[in-house]
């Protein structure tokens, strides 16, 4: 996905290693996250691959600068895969990585987790709201920006704007739901073991034996 990010981003400019990056996390980074040494090497394979060729720029004073640029068969390679939707959704999220195992955790640790949690999505969707506010103060709404380039940006935006809201409200259900059992007195039975595994290949063959219709 790295490839593709990268060729999105210099088919609007060409651009620098360095200015690329600043890009990237102004931007895509939003939806897709690397370092800033995985985008340079991604950059020597798309050159290798023959969709970027770099040219050396005059600096003046300062050092010659390498820019990139999209070549026509790195635009091909991008339209091919624009045009061909995922077939899965892939799912990579530290966070309920460790809410998946918080029965190993104290009440307290648990709480404080899903408040950290919280807390970071919470910065991130008052970023995106201000960053939205702006698009439209200086570009207009999405439905009637002259810039064919922003459209996607806004899509994603918004989109972004309504799972950071969503994750936000689910930390707050998880909290509750926690502090319920704690009220409850909820016996914690470490050594009964669910086999979850059982129940996922269950409820897939139920599912694939139902009409899709009803689906």
């Amino acid at each position: 996905m790295l490839t593709h990010a990268l060729l999105a981003l210099l088919s609007r400019r060409s651009l620098t290693g360095y200015d690329l990056t600043k890009r990237f996390y102004g931007s895509v980074a939003f939806c897709w996250h690397a370092h800033p040494s995985q985008i340079y090497t991604e950059l020597a394979r798309l050159g290798r691959r023959g969709w970027v060729t770099a040219k050396r720029q005059p600096g003046g004073a300062r050092p010659h600068r390498r820019v990139y640029l999209l070549t026509e068969g790195g635009r091909e390679a991008l339209i091919a895969w624009l045009r061909d939707p995922e077939t899965s959704l892939a799912l990579k999220d530290a966070w309920l990585l460790r809410i998946w195992a918080v029965d190993l955790l104290r009440a307290d640790e648990a709480r404080a987790l899903l408040a950290a949690c919280r807390r970071l999505h919470d910065e991130r969707l008052q970023t995106y709201r201000r960053l939205f506010k702006v698009l439209e103060r200086e570009h207009g709404r999405v439905e009637a920006t002259a810039h064919d380039a922003l459209v996607g940006p806004y899509l994603c935006l918004q989109q972004g704007i309504w799972h950071e809201e969503m994750y936000i409200r689910w930390c707050r259900w998880a909290t509750a739901r926690l502090a319920a059992r704690a009220r409850r007195g909820t016996p914690r039975r470490r050594r009964v073991t669910v086999d979850l595994h059982a129940v996922v290949r269950r409820t897939r063959r139920e599912a694939e034996a139902m009409p899709r219709s009803r689906r």
